[in-house]
């Protein structure tokens, strides 16, 4: 009996875990994905400029750009993804 009762509760848990990832996913996806793309698209002209004092600059505008794509891409996919892999975990004792 109260094996099936905190069965029940982790999977409402899971439920309502889920509910509130897909909220904050809802509000929050348009500033995870804006904010990094103006740095980025602001930092292109940089990246690309070929004038006086441009091989100092550069390679901070590349280095800029892939350390914002990268972390975009990390807060996007892989966080969410280590998530749901270790969500329950602590739950089993």
């Amino acid at each position: 009996m109260m094996l099936a009762k905190k069965t029940k509760e982790v999977q409402r848990d899971r439920r309502l875990m889920k509910l509130l990832a897909q909220a904050f996913w809802g509000k929050r996806e348009a500033t995870v994905i804006c904010t990094p793309a103006t740095t980025i698209l602001a930092m292109i002209p940089l990246a690309l400029s070929r004038g006086e004092g441009s091989e100092i600059w550069v390679p901070f505008a590349v280095t800029v750009i892939g350390g914002l794509a990268v972390g975009t891409v990390i807060t996007l996919v892989l966080m969410p993804s280590l998530y749901s892999v270790f969500e329950g975990r602590g739950e089993k004792s």
